[in-house]
């Protein structure tokens, strides 16, 4: 959270840098999520704006992206089978 209040759900580390990734119950404004693009920092990847009402992926600034939660990237690859378990 910033001094002024603005703040990210989560960051999550993935090959050395940062996904952020914002959380919204419904349809959020694109307007509203302006401020988002402010709290970037150099060593984070591109943000996810995950949302219910979302339906497939849309680009919502140059660093961030509206999702469903179905199509949330979280940059850690893919879970591998080892047949264990």
């Amino acid at each position: 959270r910033t001094r002024d209040g603005q703040e990210i759900d989560f960051l999550v580390a993935s090959n050395g840098k940062l996904r952020p990734i914002e959380v919204k119950l419904g349809s959020p404004r694109h307007d509203r999520l302006a401020p988002l693009d402010r709290l970037a920092e150099p060593n984070w990847q591109e943000g996810q704006v995950v949302s219910l009402a979302a339906t497939g992926t849309t680009r919502i600034s140059d660093f961030w992206t509206l999702r469903h939660p179905a199509g949330l990237d979280l940059g850690l690859g893919q879970a591998r089978n080892t047949g264990e378990g």
